[in-house]
């Protein structure tokens, strides 16, 4: 009998080892390539999206003291948590067309304020950013 990993295992091109996973905002503008797309639902309810890239990213996050060591080094996995990108990556069309079509997706993502009429409707949004995809040239 030989001692075994989860690692040891293929399951339908899935891994049971815990990846480096950086949030997709650590990339902001900058080009990257989602070649593979997993959404699942946490135990709380909460639907979560993780994208792979063809790029590896040197990631840095530090955004508490805590965090210190949280995310370092090279990553290829970012979570989609800006509303509109994770919208758009958890749509099953989308997954559909990367994961099973073998399409990829080219795009960047940038942090922008807020424009004039989404404040007038709602004015909390002031002062505020959210991050859009940009076409990427």
């Amino acid at each position: 009998m030989s001692m075994k990993s989860p690692s040891d295992y293929t399951i339908e091109n899935q891994s049971f080892e815990r990846k480096p996973t950086a949030g997709i905002q650590e990339i902001a503008e900058k080009p990257f390539t989602v070649n593979r797309i997993e959404k699942f639902t946490t135990k709380a309810g909460e639907i979560m999206v993780i994208v792979e890239t063809d790029e590896v990213f040197k990631c840095e996050y530090k955004e508490k003291p805590e965090d210190v060591g949280k995310c370092l080094g090279d990553v290829n996995r970012f979570f989609a948590s800006p509303i509109d990108v994770k919208k758009f990556f958890s749509d099953e069309k989308v997954i559909d067309d990367v994961n099973n079509k073998g399409n990829k997706i080219r795009t960047m993502i940038e942090k922008v304020p807020f424009n004039a009429e989404e404040i007038k409707r709602s004015a909390s949004l002031k002062g505020k950013t959210h991050y859009v995809f940009k076409e990427v040239g």
